[in-house]
């Protein structure tokens, strides 16, 4: 399909209080621009439902037309899939209601919600979600894929704490989505929902008190230094307990020299937390250092820059394999300009307290995240810098498993089995059932 059927368009307008953005205008390609500037694709058309009787209307009507689409929360996903060539988007960013209850410890966040909004809405009660640092991703559109952040280690992945989904289904129909109410869906929700089974509305989630002060922040260094501060990182995220979440990045520090930094969090004493911090100070002089007691949400609030082109790649690696360790300081002093970067997730802790069979997340059982990203500030990623995150990559094989983070999609990439291995052929079915005519795009509907 390369246009919409007019009848479409015509009963939309009948049926629903959705606005409508066709191309060829300023705000469709306003609407259709996401975080990666290097995704130049061209949907059929953007349409911003305004409630869930918007978005039931919205998919039913697709279903008789067979009109494929796509969601779009955030605009994070790397890849591009919320806003697909040939689909419809659906672009859920008008949803932004947060319901707390601080006594339940409880919240109800829609499909608009960014982290730093959650995030705002939960500091007065001290109340948290263990979502990731960036804080313009969209918080329910991040779950569906896991979910990994500084408080993970100690109370899991985002989709660990899920109590309820509201979801308007591939059929067009309104489901309240639990552990005792279809609870085939509830499983593959978590950990596999982005794009497969239908809008979700809102999520439901358990919330967690945290302390006032925690330690945290970020310290950098030359990467002449690489070696030593990454390989005592590995040693230390190997004995570290679950209060301790701490990444590791190699990459251009604010000047534009490569370095390598670690950035997190310590919910251990102040005098303990300071003393993990220090052991990384006593390593070698740093060119940059932010740390301190402050804020939980002041740490969370970090900034990543926006406006970039991005080519991401990224594995799953089990075990602490100091050997990566030369690989990753290598890689970076081979990197064309230093426009690129390697990140280490640190994964364990309360993560591992599910199986992987509990949820659709199939990657329990991994230590940490290993991506290599290149970064360009232009509108793509020259061929030089992709080659060389390609070449990182084969580099790296040796100590990664084969799997991938689905939060981390690689637009190149066409085998759902990378995401979802052994659990591949139970979400393919869970797809026909709640999405017969295969309409919503995501990793299930474009795999081999």
């Amino acid at each position: 399909m390369t246009i919409l059927p007019k009848l479409f368009l015509l009963q939309l307008k009948k049926v629903s209080e959705c606005q409508i953005y066709l191309p060829n205008t300023k705000e469709y390609k306003n609407k259709v621009q996401v975080y990666n500037r290097a995704i130049k694709n061209f949907p059929l058309a953007v349409v911003e439902p305004y409630n869930k009787n918007d978005v039931v209307a919205l998919v039913r009507l697709a279903n008789k037309y067979r009109v494929r689409f796509c969601v779009k929360g955030g605009g994070h996903n790397t890849a591009g899939s919320s806003v697909q060539t040939g689909t419809l988007v659906i672009d859920m960013s008008k949803f932004k209601r947060i319901g707390i209850n601080p006594l339940e410890k409880r919240v109800i966040v829609e499909a608009g919600v960014l982290n730093n909004e959650l995030d705002d809405a939960c500091e007065p009660y001290q109340l948290a979600l263990p979502l990731g640092t960036c804080n313009s991703v969209g918080v329910v559109g991040s779950t569906l894929g896991g979910g990994v952040g500084f408080l993970s280690r100690k109370f899991g992945l985002v989709i660990d704490n899920v109590i309820k989904f509201e979801i308007v289904t591939g059929q067009g129909k309104l489901l309240n989505v639990t552990k005792e109410n279809h609870s085939d869906l509830f499983w593959g929700l978590r950990g596999a929902g982005a794009g497969h089974y239908g809008v979700v509305i809102s999520i439901d989630y358990k919330l967690w008190k945290i302390p006032q002060k925690v330690y945290g922040g970020t310290i950098s260094w030359s990467l002449s230094a690489g070696k030593k501060v990454l390989t005592h990182y590995f040693n230390v995220m190997k004995e570290a307990d679950t209060s301790t979440f701490l990444y590791a990045y190699a990459g251009p520090s604010e000047s534009g020299q490569a370095s390598v930094s670690v950035f997190g969090i310590c919910l251990q004493s102040k005098e303990k937390s300071k003393a993990l911090f220090d052991s990384f100070l006593a390593l070698a002089k740093p060119i940059e250092k932010n740390i301190g007691f402050r804020s939980y949400y002041e740490l969370q609030s970090a900034h990543y820059n926006e406006g970039l082109a991005i080519y991401w790649k990224n594995k799953f690696v089990k075990g602490h394999p100091i050997e990566l360790v030369d690989c990753i300081v290598n890689a970076m002093s081979e990197c064309p300009e230093n426009m690129g970067g390697i990140m280490l997730d640190p994964m364990g802790g309360a993560i591992k307290n599910l199986t992987k069979n509990e949820t659709a997340f199939i990657h329990r059982e991994n230590d940490y995240i290993l991506s290599c990203t290149g970064i360009y500030s232009n509108d793509y990623v020259p061929k030089k810098i992709k080659q060389w995150v390609n070449k990182s990559m084969q580099e790296f094989g040796g100590y990664c498993q084969s799997t991938s983070y689905q939060n981390y999609e690689d637009q190149e990439a066409s085998d759902h089995n990378q995401y979802f291995s052994h659990h591949s052929a139970r979400l393919s079915k869970l797809k026909k059932k709640y999405d017969p005519h295969n309409l919503i795009y995501g990793i299930l509907s474009k795999s081999k």
